[in-house]
């Protein structure tokens, strides 16, 4: 069993091999064909996301972002929309 929620990372590896890493070891882990292991690669990703985020609410903020949101909004016009996250 692996707890996903300390994954670090789930990659292609080699021909149809699929290599799992955690922050105590690494798994590798074998698929039938290629588009099988780029499906479950997916999905492992997706389900490690969720993991590790596992909460109300996920906040993401891109670069460059915040510098927007804090900026001078003296001279906004009346279309534009500021949030608070």
């Amino acid at each position: 069993m692996v707890d996903l929620r300390y994954a670090i990372s789930c990659d292609p590896y080699q021909e149809k091999d699929i290599r799992l890493r955690t922050n105590t070891k690494t798994i590798h882990l074998y698929a039938d064909s290629v588009p099988s292991r780029a499906e479950w690669v997916k999905a492992i990703r997706r389900v490690i996301f969720k993991a590790q985020n596992m909460g109300d609410s996920v906040k993401v903020h891109p670069p460059g972002l915040y510098k927007f949101l804090t900026s001078d909004t003296a001279n906004a016009d009346s279309n534009t929309v500021f949030h608070n996250y």
